[in-house]
C-alpha cells in the first residue's frame, strides 16, 4: 500500500523537474512556519514563486489533484506566502502563487503534470 507521504514526496519531486525545465529557480523545498507548509519556493523571470503541488494515484477516486486544492488551502497560501517574504526582509518584491497537478501511475511514475501559473492572486 502506498502512503500519502510517498505520493507526496514524488509528486514534489515531478513538480521540481518540471519547472526546472520551464527555467524556473528551485529555492527551498518544503519551508515551514508557525501557519503551516509552502511546497516549493522559486524564482522565475526576477518575481518570487510560490508553488503548491498536489499529486493523486491512478483515478483519484474520480477527483483530479486540482480538486484538491480548495479555496481554504489558495487563502493560506497567500498567508504563508506574505509571511515568508516578511521573515526575509523582501516584503517589495513581486510573487505569485502557482499549482502544480500531478497525475501518478500506481507505480508512482509520472501520468500527466499541469502547471497553473499565478492561480491565486497576490
Amino acid at each position: 500500500m502506498i502512503h500519502r507521504k510517498e505520493i507526496g514526496a514524488r509528486g514534489e519531486k515531478e513538480a521540481e523537474k518540471f519547472l526546472k525545465r520551464l527555467s524556473y529557480k528551485i529555492i527551498e523545498r518544503n519551508a515551514r512556519n508557525r501557519l503551516g507548509e509552502i511546497d516549493l519556493v522559486c524564482t522565475y523571470k526576477k518575481r518570487a514563486v510560490f508553488v503548491e503541488v498536489k499529486a493523486l494515484v491512478g483515478k483519484g477516486e474520480g477527483f483530479t489533484p486540482e480538486d484538491h486544492f480548495s479555496f481554504t488551502k489558495q487563502k493560506k497560501l497567500q498567508l504563508l506566502a506574505r509571511a515568508y517574504l516578511n521573515n526575509k526582509n523582501k516584503t517589495d518584491i513581486d510573487y505569485q502563487i502557482d499549482l502544480v497537478a500531478v497525475d501518478l501511475n500506481e507505480d508512482l511514475t509520472l501520468n500527466d503534470i499541469r502547471h497553473y501559473p499565478a492561480v491565486v492572486g497576490a
